[in-house]
């Protein structure tokens, strides 16, 4: 830990180093090993020392004719938290986030202080009906909760909703205000003159 070194630095040395520039050596000596190596080399390597330093850690990987089609991956703490607060998950795609352009999923709960929590990523192929399908089960297959997620919270996607549905029939699906109102937006600026649009 930074403050472990900054304290050694202090005691020992009688430098006055800051944690954060213990955090920028780190960053630096992160960007100088990944120097020429792909962005698939480092998330393998990456995902090898998930699996090392934590044997009760999660990678699943699903491949079709060679392609993977997923990733998916959780620690032991993520898994501790999500059996903690079960109760309501919050699922999200997320865009652009690698060279590849492979939609990122994020899992979520609220943890005893209404703080989300991640408790799971996933890398999916597209965001066919079929991948999703993929995402959720192994999800499920992990972490066996079918009875206990009482709510889910999505975006606006059909396919995503209809997914979740299957996986935990009985749960709520609630939609992100915040998707719905930018929808809603989107849709207006399509329909009509831009100059009439009120702001939201």
């Amino acid at each position: 830990p930074a403050s472990t070194i900054q304290h050694q630095m202090r005691t020992k040395h009688n430098l006055p180093i800051k944690s954060q520039d213990i955090h920028n050596v780190n960053i630096l000596r992160k960007r100088e090993a990944a120097a020429g190596r792909s962005e698939s080399a480092m998330l393998g390597d990456f995902l090898k020392d998930i699996q090392t330093n934590d044997p009760g850690s999660t990678i699943s990987v699903h491949n079709e004719n060679g392609t993977i089609s997923m990733i998916f991956m959780q620690t032991s703490h993520m898994r501790k938290i999500l059996a903690t607060y079960p109760e309501m998950l919050f699922v999200d795609g997320t865009y652009c986030t690698n060279q590849r352009k492979m939609p990122l999923y994020v899992f979520l709960v609220p943890d005893g202080n209404g703080q989300g929590q991640v408790v799971s990523y996933a890398l999916l192929r597209d965001e066919r009906a079929e991948s999703l399908a993929i995402c959720f089960q192994e999800f499920e297959k992990v972490n066996k909760l079918e009875n206990l997620v009482k709510t889910v919270m999505v975006d606006k996607d059909l396919n995503e909703i209809a997914q979740i549905k299957r996986v935990y029939p009985d749960a709520h699906i609630m939609i992100c205000r915040f998707h719905v109102l930018k929808a809603r937006h989107l849709g207006i600026l399509h329909h009509a003159q831009k100059d009439h649009v009120p702001l939201l």
